[in-house]
């Protein structure tokens, strides 16, 4: 016998992680990972860092006419630090935000957009998406449930 989904009830789970940062269900990860490494990507790499690159580039252009290397690695840092606050939205749900968690948060995930960022100049915005979703991988699934029982 086939089993209807409640498309409705699916969709409010959907609504209430994306609200409250909680994971109530397993598939929960999986659409965080799919989130971050598609939606994150295009909004902070496709068109963040590509037009702030475009806005140094017409401050000041290359020899070659494109943009300056300063240019591109301050739109890779300024991305990251934005990159970083907006992942303060989960860690609110969670700790109190105090100055010391805005400097872990833009720390440590502008660290990594960072890396996205230079994936992103170098091998284009599917290379960025590929290390997005590895390292969301890593961080929701293997860590909590595959390493962190192993040590508890």
């Amino acid at each position: 016998m086939k089993k209807n989904i409640n498309w409705k009830l699916f969709f409010l789970l959907i609504a209430v992680c994306a609200v409250t940062g909680v994971m109530v269900l397993p598939f929960t990860y999986a659409l965080a990972i799919f989130y971050g490494g598609t939606a994150e990507e295009i909004l902070f790499r496709l068109f963040l860092m590509t037009l702030l690159v475009w806005i140094t580039s017409k401050i000041k252009k290359a020899k070659d006419g494109g943009p300056t290397k300063i240019g591109v690695w301050l739109a890779i840092i300024i991305t990251g630090v934005i990159f970083g606050l907006g992942h303060l939205g989960i860690r609110n749900a969670m700790t109190a935000i105090t100055g010391h968690v805005i400097l872990r948060a833009v720390l440590l995930n502008g660290a990594l957009s960072i890396i996205y960022g230079c994936l992103y100049w170098k091998k284009g915005l599917e290379s960025a998406m590929i290390a997005h979703f590895s390292t969301d991988i890593v961080l929701h699934i293997l860590i909590p449930h595959v390493i962190a029982p192993i040590f508890i």
